[in-house]
């Protein structure tokens, strides 16, 4: 599978995800405010929330796609180590997807529930996302870091170690920038659905109205990427951290042309969230947003390349030595 090919699934992969774990927590916000007599809350909430629940399996399958690609015996051992969290992972998919289901058919039979109901309808919704954000960055997080670092032997990981994997900083960093990505990409649906109002002619103050929620969605969380991401880079390993900083041309490109066009959304994006919506603005957060996922989608590809081959090296060393001594 080509590097190009396989950025380009990764990054499809990831923008699904996004929707789909963070997409019926925002809803529920959107929910909570169609309760407080806001229609067209509650319009776009049902809007995100059923591309949320459409998006978990695609994403899912285009994550299998990008798994085959690495598929190897280190990569068998590892998912062998966890294979007690694959299968409890599996059904906390189907939890999540029945929930997010719910949620989208509740919401459409009963738009003006009131009191227990819609508490109870915001509970699921919540359940389901924070369900999938809990989980999933964290197993594939460590699938990722243990597939990579050497260390795929070994008995099966107990949930105590798994806990104390999952508290090491390169984890945790990693986890929070997916966090925080998955909800900046739910803000980004809600520009789509405003060009979406635009286009069916809708009054002008909704369609403005979605634009700057979806504004103030994805700009606060991108903001925090900033020291999200000082964090997860400091947390690489020494050899990636210079990879990142020069000493590889195409993973040091890749990253800063994403910063730059990063510092680009923000500006447009913090333009949306205080009323500018004309349409331009709108599609330029969207695209920018696709491109800086596709080049982060390059770098962590790029890094993961150079992280194997790191690795494969010293055993490589380590064969020949054997072979030369039994030719000796």
């Amino acid at each position: 599978m080509s590097f190009l090919f396989l950025v380009v699934v990764f990054a499809a992969h990831l923008m699904c995800v996004n929707v789909a774990s963070a997409g019926p927590l925002v809803a529920a916000g959107l929910d909570w405010l169609e309760g407080r007599g806001s229609r067209l809350a509650g319009e776009a909430g049902r809007y995100l929330a059923a591309w949320a629940a459409a998006l978990l399996l695609p994403g899912g399958m285009l994550g299998i796609v990008v798994g085959w690609h690495f598929w190897d015996d280190q990569y068998q051992q590892v998912l062998g180590r966890l294979s007690s969290k694959l299968h409890f992972g599996a059904w906390e998919i189907v939890f999540s997807l029945a929930l997010m289901v719910a949620q989208v058919w509740w919401w459409r039979a009963r738009p003006n529930a009131k009191g227990w109901e819609r508490r109870g309808r915001i509970f699921i919704a919540v359940l389901a996302s924070t369900n999938l954000l809990y989980h999933f960055p964290t197993l594939f997080a460590v699938i990722e870091t243990t597939s990579t670092s050497g260390a795929s032997g070994g008995e099966a990981i107990t949930a105590r170690e798994f806990r104390s994997i999952i508290a090491d900083q390169a984890i945790l960093s990693r986890v929070l920038h997916f966090v925080l990505a998955a909800v900046a990409m739910c803000g980004i649906m809600l520009l789509g659905y405003a060009l979406r109002l635009a286009r069916r002619k809708a009054d002008p103050a909704d369609v403005q109205q979605v634009a700057a929620w979806g504004g103030q969605i994805a700009l606060v969380p991108s903001l925090l990427q900033i020291p999200v991401g000082m964090w997860l880079t400091v947390s690489l390993p020494r050899t990636l951290q210079s990879a990142v900083t020069g000493a590889d041309l195409l993973a040091t490109c890749l990253l800063i042309s994403s910063v730059v066009l990063a510092i680009w959304m923000l500006q447009t994006l913090a333009a949306i969230a205080i009323g500018d919506t004309e349409r331009s603005k709108l599609v330029r957060a969207m695209a920018l947003m696709v491109v800086i996922i596709t080049l982060m989608s390059g770098t962590l590809q790029r890094l993961r390349a150079l992280s194997e081959a790191a690795h494969a090296e010293p055993a490589q060393q380590s064969r020949v030595t054997a072979s030369f001594s039994l030719n000796a």
